[in-house]
């Protein structure tokens, strides 16, 4: 679960945060629509994934304590929670690509 943490927070850290200064600093979006479209996916992608990668590590903490002899379910519920949390995440995400606010 650490690992998607991680892989979350690289994209906010090289994803969202160089493309948010980018938009401060240019009045112009000069990449195209596609480019917009994609780098705005992502820019919301981040976060969601973040946010509920960090659900699964609490609620695997949850079970862990409230369950601690039914560790053979602990490694199959992480991967049901993982991918539930990486599909949200898609989804939440789609919505925010027709809001592209730079066309060319």
């Amino acid at each position: 679960m650490m690992m998607h943490l991680i892989m979350s927070d690289l994209i906010i850290i090289f994803v969202t945060i160089p493309l948010e200064m980018a938009w401060k600093i240019n009045v112009q979006w000069k990449a195209g629509n596609a480019a917009c479209k994609i780098l705005l996916y992502l820019r919301n992608f981040g976060p969601y994934l973040s946010s509920t990668v960090g659900a699964c590590i609490s609620l695997d903490k949850y079970f862990a304590i409230v369950y601690p002899l039914r560790f053979f379910y602990a490694y199959k519920r992480s991967k049901k929670l993982l991918g539930a949390a990486w599909a949200i995440s898609i989804i939440c995400s789609i919505p925010q690509v027709n809001k592209a606010p730079f066309h060319s």
